[in-house]
């Protein structure tokens, strides 16, 4: 049988060999264009959702006898409501500059 492995801490400031430590406002740049990127993916998801819920309400609006009244009233105000404001989103987003380093 072999030895376990040993394990060792890494120390907390691990460095590219090929270039200087970062500097404090350069680790701030980066987090910074880290936490666009990442908003910008979130925007995405959270359209992604809007759209699944566009179609459940578009199936129930459009379900005839099957759903009260009431509910398909409602379903048909909301799938209108997430569409103009899906539309709203897609416009805000095409005007977000590029996220840059």
């Amino acid at each position: 049988m072999s030895d376990p492995p040993k394990l060792s801490l890494v120390p907390d400031s691990v460095y590219w060999l090929d270039r200087p430590p970062e500097s404090t406002s350069g680790r701030v740049r980066r987090h910074q264009f880290e936490a666009r990127i990442l908003a910008r993916e979130h925007i995405g998801e959270l359209r992604l959702a809007m759209k699944e819920a566009e179609g459940f309400a578009f199936v129930v609006a459009q379900g005839g006898d099957i759903y009260p009244p009431g509910v398909r009233d409602v379903a048909g105000r909301l799938l209108s409501y997430l569409q103009a404001q899906a539309q709203t989103l897609d416009t805000l987003v095409t005007r977000l500059d590029e996220p840059r380093l």
